[in-house]
């Protein structure tokens, strides 16, 4: 599935200027695609500015969205809009962690998607 060429675009450049967390869920969103084709979700949580060059996504606003059922979509598709909030609202503080720690992030992630 793809998203709007146009919402794609604004939001990976508004992307571009955040953290690495936001860049790392905006593309999931992105290359996952369902939640930017849904429209009750687009109209919840994303927003474009007045020149419409970028679009951002409210994370809170994307989190009531899926809480209230506002948000629809498959259980999968839920799932990927669930980390794509955690990463988008830091909740992991991956900047915290020092080389050691992100390896074994890496390494349980790795392990609960089925790989070794």
């Amino acid at each position: 599935m793809s998203s709007s060429p146009g919402l794609a675009a604004a939001l990976l450049a508004w992307a571009d200027g955040n953290d690495k967390n936001v860049r790392a869920a905006v593309r999931l969103l992105v290359d996952h695609g369902h939640w930017l084709t849904c429209p009750e979700f687009t109209a919840a949580a994303i927003e474009f500015t007045e020149d419409r060059r970028l679009a951002f996504i409210d994370w809170d606003r994307a989190m009531i969205a899926l809480r209230s059922g506002v948000a629809v979509g498959t259980a999968s598709e839920k799932a990927i809009l669930r980390l794509a909030l955690a990463l988008g609202s830091d909740v992991f503080e991956f900047d915290r962690l020092d080389h050691i720690n992100r390896g074994l992030v890496r390494n349980a992630v790795t392990a609960a998607l089925g790989g070794t």
